[in-house]
């Protein structure tokens, strides 16, 4: 093992890199492959740790935008992309280990209803026992809607790890907070 490090220290790197990112028993399988494989590149290394990490969806309607940049903070802390809600069903639940799902306050603090709603409706049943955040922005109001669908989700069996919203556009504190999330949702 020591002349594989001192032939690869950029790899090496990576690798301490990488293994700040799972947790210890996925470090103990991580270790086990790098051992016992002839591992060379950086790709082979991403590879050989593919499958360690959740898969996150990360679920989202945005209006103004708000909502979207939060999306993308959390893809980017989960090394993923964020899906538009329109894209995505039940269906795609069980390719996923973890989830966040995002929709600004609309109306009285309530859920975006004609694309949102029926989506994450239709997706409940199949997220019981599965990790979910949820987040999003409002303008108005004191963030009740997020409460609601936390209790709501939480009375339908979703184990709810997280709620992250702002008001307005995230700023920086806020956008450090998602990309935290989504590198959590990612373990």
């Amino acid at each position: 093992m020591q002349g594989w490090t001192d032939s690869h220290p950029a790899l090496l790197s990576y690798v301490c890199t990488m293994w700040r990112e799972v947790n210890l028993s996925k470090q103990l399988a991580v270790s086990a492959k790098l051992v016992t494989a002839n591992i060379s590149t950086r790709e082979a290394v991403f590879e050989s740790m593919e499958g360690l990490m959740s898969k996150v969806a990360v679920v989202y309607w945005s209006q103004s935008g708000n909502t979207q940049a939060m999306a993308e903070a959390v893809a980017e802390g989960a090394g993923t992309e964020a899906i538009e809600v329109s894209s995505f069903s039940a269906a795609d639940v069980a390719n996923y280990d973890a989830f966040a799902f995002g929709c600004p306050a609309m109306g009285a603090e309530e859920l975006e209803s004609d694309e949102f709603e029926p989506v994450w409706d239709e997706c409940v049943p199949e997220l019981k026992g599965k990790t979910v955040a949820l987040f999003g922005s409002y303008g108005w109001g004191d963030g009740e809607w997020m409460e609601t669908w936390k209790s709501e989700a939480e009375d339908a069996g979703i184990e709810v790890v997280s709620t992250v919203i702002c008001n307005d556009a995230p700023d920086d504190d806020a956008l450090s907070q998602l990309k935290d999330l989504g590198e959590e949702l990612a373990q």
